[in-house]
């Protein structure tokens, strides 16, 4: 959910033309928006079967919102000033969020992810799928800024 309402207030802001539109930023979020679509589907979706209005929210914030914005990474957003030390420092917001969840889960034995319960997996295996996610993220950063070396410039920037 984070992502989505970064993605919604990045959209707002860029909409009302008051910022929003930083091809470093926008980077970073279809990262994160992307990896969020791909972890979920591969991981998560087969232990969830929402119904009615949850399946709804499901579909868009795990399906819709990331192609969408992925669509528009690609179709609208500048991707001049893209280097590939930024893969490096869109790592800081899912460092962040791992950190915080591991905090919390340990005080209040909920983790928001399967694949971050300690208390189900043990403190190794969740640093190891901790580093696999991050490494993902890495990897996802580092392809995106190659790949925006390669595209055409945007249809309305």
């Amino acid at each position: 959910m984070q992502t989505n309402f970064l993605i919604a207030v990045t959209l707002t802001l860029s909409l009302l033309g008051i910022g929003g539109n930083s091809s470093a930023w926008r980077g970073a979020l279809t990262v994160y928006i992307t990896l969020v679509a791909v972890v979920y589907h591969l991981v998560l979706a087969r232990d969830f079967d929402p119904v009615g209005l949850r399946y709804l929210t499901d579909l868009a914030f795990h399906t819709i919102v990331p192609v969408l914005f992925v669509l528009d990474w690609f179709l609208f957003t500048r991707k001049s000033g893209l280097r590939y030390r930024h893969a490096f420092i869109w790592l800081l917001i899912p460092t962040a969020f791992c950190i915080y969840s591991l905090v919390r889960g340990a005080s209040t034995n909920w983790y928001p992810y399967p694949f971050l319960n300690v208390s189900a997996l043990g403190a190794t295996e969740v640093v190891m799928n901790i580093t696999v996610l991050l490494a993902l993220f890495l990897l996802a950063g580092v392809f995106l800024v190659w790949l925006s070396r390669l595209m055409p410039k945007p249809l309305l920037a």
